[in-house]
């Protein structure tokens, strides 16, 4: 259920209506990152990107913007990388 009380509030779905001069200020910008620079992140070649898109279901998905060109969006590929599996160096 909704938290608005009043009916204007929401949009014809329910949801509450979002303030367009709020969604920049409140919200946290979203920056998109190329394959170069999730390669970089990661530590991998370009393959092993290749290889992660097809058979990582956890790998995020990229987004595509134009006809030919797709974007991570960066906060997705951080919080892939923060639950990657630890290792335990010492470990046999």
């Amino acid at each position: 259920m909704s938290h608005c009380s009043n009916p204007d509030e929401l949009t014809p779905d329910g949801l509450p209506r979002r303030n367009p001069r709020e969604s920049s200020s409140s919200r946290s910008k979203i920056r998109l990152i190329d394959r170069w620079s999730v390669i970089d992140m990661l530590g991998i070649s370009e393959s092993t990107l290749e290889r992660r898109m097809v058979d990582d279901e956890l790998f995020p998905r990229p987004r595509r913007i134009g006809t030919r060109t797709i974007r991570w969006i960066e906060a997705d590929v951080e919080d892939y990388i923060l639950n990657l599996e630890t290792v335990d160096p010492f470990a046999a």
